[in-house]
């Protein structure tokens, strides 16, 4: 074993060590986004029954559940983190708010897409008090929370412009990824493209293992700066491959 595979390896215990305190696979839950019903899901082992959105999924789930979404473009709905525009992940909305432990699963990067939006009134990079992020990771979510197998992209932030300091700064961060605690998710096998933000337009606090993460934006004192080096893709992130 070579000293580059060790840091993929012990995140892989890590992972692994995490999913079993929390008592992984607990209950699984499916989303079937051309078939499924929010209304009439229920939990079942074989996916029969499935959510149409993962929003619905996540908000049924509990403390350690596993959600699998099938393929398709999620690219429709928008939760505040902490569900109002002074909570934890300011003004800015977001397609997918995780706030437990759980396991997310996509078919795979090139099949199951979870799609952001710029704001059309916004600024040149799309940013504004109108974007919607991909996924917020706020609650008892933390770094035993797994996001495995999807495309993150198209998310924007709000530009911070219109708002106080501290509101402003958890609007307009992250516009793929985006964690309000310290430990961050674990972000796994996804690609993160297209993402735009005042501040780590990919990602903000994760561990990411086996990511392709390109063309994201970071809006930095009224200059675009394409994956500058200082926290435009990611920021508060580690990486591993």
């Amino acid at each position: 074993m070579t000293n580059d595979m060790l840091p993929v390896r012990k995140l892989l215990s890590t992972v692994c060590a995490g999913l079993a305190l929390t008592g992984f696979p607990a209950t699984t839950w499916f989303v079937d986004l051309a078939n499924g019903n929010d209304a009439a899901a229920m939990v079942d082992t074989t996916g029969t029954t499935a959510f149409k959105t993962i929003q619905a999924a996540v908000d049924n789930a509990a403390e350690g559940d596993t959600v699998m979404v099938g393929p398709g473009v999620y690219d429709t709905g928008a939760t505040y983190i902490g569900g109002a525009p002074t909570g934890q992940g300011g003004i800015t909305r977001c397609r997918v708010v995780i706030d437990k432990t759980l396991t997310l699963v996509g078919a795979g990067r090139d099949k199951t897409f979870i799609v952001g939006a710029s704001d059309p009134d916004g600024n040149a990079d799309g940013c504004g008090d109108n974007a919607i992020r991909c996924i917020g990771i706020a609650g008892t979510a933390g770094a035993d929370t797994v996001i495995q197998g999807f495309t993150i992209c198209d998310g924007r932030t709000s530009d911070g412009a219109n708002i106080g300091t501290e509101v402003a700064n958890r609007s307009r961060i992250g516009g793929g990824v985006f964690s309000w605690n310290d430990d961050g998710c674990t972000v796994v096998d996804c690609t993160l493209r297209n993402c735009g933000a005042v501040l780590a337009g990919a990602a903000y606090r994760a561990v990411l293992a086996r990511c392709k993460i390109f063309d994201n934006l970071t809006y930095v004192q009224n200059t675009t700066c394409t994956n500058w080096p200082m926290g435009s893709a990611t920021r508060y992130c580690k990486h591993y491959w």
